[in-house]
């Protein structure tokens, strides 16, 4: 699940932007790959944070997705 990929980045995985895109393409999360495609970093944020609360998952993980780029590699 997508969750577990950003569990792992908060429990100090390296992030890898093209293997995250893979993951929530292959977990058919197509507005979280839209956003990745076509969107802001804002726009990335709030699908993930939206999959977060729709999900009923601790909101804390938003403020983490908030203050982290989704859409380059850590470096």
């Amino acid at each position: 699940m997508l969750i577990d990929k950003i569990l792992d980045r908060i429990g100090g995985d390296p992030y890898s932007a093209r293997q995250f895109y893979s993951d929530a393409r292959d977990y058919g999360f197509e507005r979280v790959t839209l956003a990745m495609d076509y969107g802001t970093e804002d726009d990335v944020q709030d699908a993930l944070c939206d999959y977060i609360f729709a999900n009923d998952y601790n909101p804390e993980i938003c403020s983490f997705i908030c203050t982290h780029s989704w859409l380059t590699d850590d470096q």
